[in-house]
């Protein structure tokens, strides 16, 4: 525990120092310190859970590497993760170390990344001097699903998460091919990064993307399969971890996640198929509507209505997508935040959000099933209006000063 807090300390400081060279003055940095300290005491407290999760796969992952030659056994089919997560199980089987102490280390590092990468976005599209981006980052460290996914349960969502934010940064700040490249990162740790995928046909007709920079996803996804590569774990197999994924929980309209087909009654199972079909043609919809809007609107995409073009796609595409987990609307709680931080239209969903995600989490914890109840749904549904209706807000407004 005391080596926990002295590297959760040393993470925070050298965050604080990152802000600090990007430019924020010493009072705000204050108010980023005190975030920090409370950030650490939280999880601190959250350390010594182990989860179902973790006493049935990621510790018997680590077991398998240990007892099997580390990085070797990485040729070998283990677990159902993407090899970049697994290399870092590898590594830590190697250590006379608490396993679950560093699989939580690994995500609280992220949670710091995450709120840097909170605090960049709202800087690129919030007035030169505003305070809105440290409310970004102390809120990002202290949202409770932020500090109840890694810290507590010992996921790895903020990790993709974390490069989305700084992707989305990068893009709005002029840094074009490295947002492909950390979109790419982020996809290769977690195939949910395909929900914010479509938000880059808004960078590209917005010229903040040329269609060149979309060129370098791909060495950038085969650079992070080359250490398995060279261990001998062939290209399919590697690939196939997201197809596996996809149709592993398919016998499930929904698992434990405030999706639209949390509303299908139970005695019309039989149907699973179609309900699913029809929740991945709604899906599509959704996002051509959006790109439509997209390229409609091109002269006229501003930093914010991007934003809100990811929040959409990021609380839209699950909400409609069959075989959805309770973790995975992570993204649009971290993004629906930062939007709310800038936007007023942009709090309410943000609050809906992280309810309905908070009562997933509370079923995992206490309740078990797969079920999930029919008024966080709804919360989530009202959260996607309100964003369509903020996002065709900001369209009208522009399209009339222009």
């Amino acid at each position: 525990m005391a080596v926990m807090l002295v590297a959760m300390c040393v993470v925070g400081f050298l965050t604080l120092l990152l802000l600090y060279r990007g430019g924020l003055s010493s009072r705000p940095l204050v108010a980023c310190l005190l975030a920090v300290a409370a950030a650490i005491f939280i999880r601190g407290l959250c350390l010594s859970y182990q989860s179902n999760d973790y006493n049935a796969f990621l510790s018997e992952w680590v077991a398998y590497f240990r007892a099997n030659g580390g990085f070797a056994a990485l040729q070998y089919s283990v677990g159902d993760y993407n090899v970049q997560y697994l290399y870092f199980l590898a590594a830590i089987s190697y250590l006379d170390f608490s396993d679950l102490y560093c699989i939580k280390l690994l995500s609280i590092v992220f949670d710091f990344v995450l709120a840097w990468g909170g605090w960049r976005v709202a800087r690129c599209v919030c007035a030169k001097g505003s305070h809105r981006p440290v409310v970004v980052f102390c809120l990002l460290l202290l949202l409770p699903t932020v500090v109840l996914n890694g810290a507590y349960w010992g996921q790895c969502d903020v990790i993709y998460a974390a490069f989305c934010l700084h992707a989305v940064a990068c893009a709005l700040g002029k840094r074009p091919g490295l947002s492909v490249v950390l979109l790419t990162i982020a996809f290769a740790f977690k195939l949910q990064t395909v929900f914010l995928v479509p938000l880059w046909f808004g960078f590209l007709v917005a010229k903040r993307v040329r269609g060149w920079h979309l060129l370098l996803a791909v060495p950038a996804y085969l650079a992070t399969c080359v250490p398995a590569l060279l261990l001998g774990k062939p290209m399919r197999d590697i690939i196939g971890v997201y197809f596996g994924q996809a149709t592993e929980y398919s016998g499930y309209l929904v698992l434990n996640a405030p999706s639209v087909h949390a509303l299908a009654p139970a005695d019309m199972s039989a149907y699973t198929d179609q309900f699913a079909r029809l929740g991945i043609v709604a899906a599509f919809v959704m996002v051509f509507v959006l790109l439509g809007l997209f390229w409609i609107h091109r002269r006229r995409l501003t930093a914010e209505m991007l934003l809100m073009g990811g929040v959409i796609l990021a609380i839209g595409v699950p909400f409609f997508l069959p075989y959805m987990h309770d973790r995975y609307f992570f993204l649009a709680d971290v993004l629906a935040l930062c939007l709310a931080c800038m936007c007023a239209r942009g709090g309410l969903p943000a609050v809906l959000v992280q309810v309905a995600s908070l009562r997933a989490y509370y079923n995992y914890f206490f309740v078990g099933g797969l079920s999930y109840p029919a008024w966080g749904v709804l919360l989530v549904l009202l959260a996607l209006v309100l964003s369509w209706a903020a996002f065709l807000h900001g369209a009208a407004k522009r399209k009339r000063v222009t």
